[in-house]
């Protein structure tokens, strides 16, 4: 690894040296950037940037803590101060400095207690410069533990949402293929159909000169320029009423005559049933 690596390339060469890639049970978890979970949390206890958590024999079970410093300025800026690590190298079986060149740690600047370790290593694993303490009797407070399980159960969600988008984009094109094979000449079908009606209701409105409104709240507030539907009917139906009175003007005279003739009936019936009753009399 080049001595200018950034802090995500050498986290990445940490995580293959506990994590095997691939690995569908590697035998432990690795989790970044862990923040104190719940009330383990004071002036003294940053950001670990790195924990492994073995659950084998050969990871020895350990709890193991982690620094990166990728520059020298950034490795001092560290020890002005000295207790924003100690938190977590006191909770962790074993706590490392791991940097991208040795050259970043001067002899006699390690904290007691701590391991160097830096790429370069067989197999792509890291190279162990300087040993760490390994204390193995010790159990680590449930507050480290959860805060590592609160980062692990982070990094699972965000793993699992990275899967599901990628599944996404990869499907995406296939199935969008499928809908245009399936509905694509149905969906032009109705797209001319609905553009043949619009083009009728323009026809309307350019024969009525006004553009229909259709929202029917508005009927009785119809803004310049435009028309109800109401209003429509009534415009459309003028001349229908017109037409029908016109007919019933030029039969007027006829039904009249009828209206004369039945009068005359009703008297001659009259007349009639008179005699039949003096028929009826004398008899």
């Amino acid at each position: 690894m080049s001595a200018h690596a950034t802090s995500s390339e050498l986290l990445a060469s940490l995580h293959r040296h506990y994590i095997e890639p691939g690995s569908l049970q590697p035998g432990g978890v690795f989790v970044s950037e862990v923040t104190p979970n719940g009330t383990w949390v004071s002036d003294h206890y940053g950001r670990c940037d790195a924990i492994y958590c073995g659950f084998t024999a050969t990871s020895k079970r350990l709890l193991i803590g982690h620094e990166l410093k990728v520059s020298r300025p950034d490795w001092l800026r560290e020890l002005k101060s000295p207790y924003k690590a100690d938190g977590w190298a006191t909770e962790c079986h074993e706590f490392w400095l791991v940097v991208s060149d040795p050259r970043i740690v001067d002899e006699g600047e390690l904290p007691d207690g701590w391991g160097l370790m830096t790429p370069g290593g067989r197999g792509g694993r890291m190279k162990r410069l300087v040993k760490a303490e390994t204390k193995r009797n010790h159990r680590p407070a449930w507050d480290v533990v959860r805060a590592v399980l609160a980062r692990y159960d982070t990094e699972r969600k965000e793993i699992m949402e990275d899967y599901r988008d990628n599944a996404r984009r990869y499907v995406q094109p296939e199935i969008r293929a499928e809908l245009e094979k399936q509905f694509g000449p149905r969906m032009t079908q109705l797209e001319q159909t609905l553009q043949e009606h619009l083009d009728k209701i323009r026809a309307i409105e350019d024969a009525v000169g006004a553009r229909i409104c259709w929202e029917p709240d508005r009927f009785e507030n119809i803004p310049v320029g435009q028309v109800s539907l109401a209003q429509l009917g009534e415009r459309m139906a003028g001349p229908r009423a017109q037409q029908l009175a016109a007919t019933a003007l030029r039969y007027m005279p006829d039904s009249e005559r009828l209206r004369g003739t039945l009068d005359q009936l009703e008297h001659i019936a009259g007349q009639l049933r008179r005699l039949a009753e003096l028929e009826s009399g004398q008899s």
